[in-house]
């Protein structure tokens, strides 16, 4: 993948494809490219602070400790996601472990290019949406572990994970996702055995398809149906 396509990935969905233009080219200028295999971690909890990464291919796996319990799964990100704004604009240590769910390719805005463009009011509310939006990612994913309805809650998470937590009726194409059962398990705080139950009965239904560790949505409008308890 050369630059100018990476940049075009990356600016197909999520945060950046809703910024202006010039924002998008002035900090996509100041990114570095970066590859991750399968497995390896960008960065831990605990580390200092540090620059915002955009995924442009593959999937992110996003840990946080949980005391008691140790590392938990708490989302999966995919190609369009942004994360790291956070210890960027408050200059603090790393709060979650993010690694590379599959084979990834990432941008990498250093800590003195996010100064450089922060340095800016109207960048710097760009970059305050992020912080908001990924805030969101939080805040609906702490609504939907206290919804009792176990397979509306799984509904919920998948379609966050995909970005297609909305109500348009108008959504591109999501592709696929990386993500164990395992992992996915943890994101809807059920057991395994519950997420392989549930999981199966979506695909049944067609509203995903299921392949080796990935996933994919194929109804979103019935998913959505579903994460209302509206049932399928």
């Amino acid at each position: 993948m050369t630059r100018e396509d990476a940049k075009a990935a990356v600016s197909a969905e999520g945060w950046l494809a809703a910024r202006p233009p010039r924002f998008r080219e002035q900090l996509l200028g100041l990114c570095q490219l970066a590859k991750f295999r399968k497995g390896q971690t960008i960065y831990s909890a605990g580390d200092p602070p540090g620059g915002v990464y955009g995924l442009i291919e593959g999937s992110l796996r996003i840990e946080l400790v949980v005391e008691g319990i140790g590392a938990q799964v708490a989302f999966v990100g995919r190609p369009g996601f942004w994360i790291g704004v956070a210890s960027a604009i408050r200059r603090e240590k790393r709060v979650l472990t993010l690694s590379a769910a599959s084979p990834s390719q990432m941008f990498y805005l250093p800590i003195a290019g996010f100064e450089a463009l922060a340095g800016d009011s109207e960048n710097m509310r760009h970059f305050a949406i992020l912080n908001a939006e990924n805030a969101d990612l939080i805040l609906s994913g702490a609504r939907d572990l206290m919804n009792p309805d176990i397979t509306a809650r799984v509904a919920s998470r998948l379609l966050a994970i995909f970005g297609r937590g909305g109500d348009s009726g108008d959504d591109p194409p999501a592709g696929q996702v990386a993500i164990t059962q395992a992992d996915l398990a943890m994101v809807c705080n059920v057991s395994r055995k519950t997420i392989n139950q549930e999981l199966a009965s979506l695909a049944q239904a067609g509203l995903i398809r299921l392949g080796y560790g990935t996933l994919a949505l194929t109804d979103v409008a019935a998913l959505r149906r579903v994460a209302r308890g509206a049932g399928r």
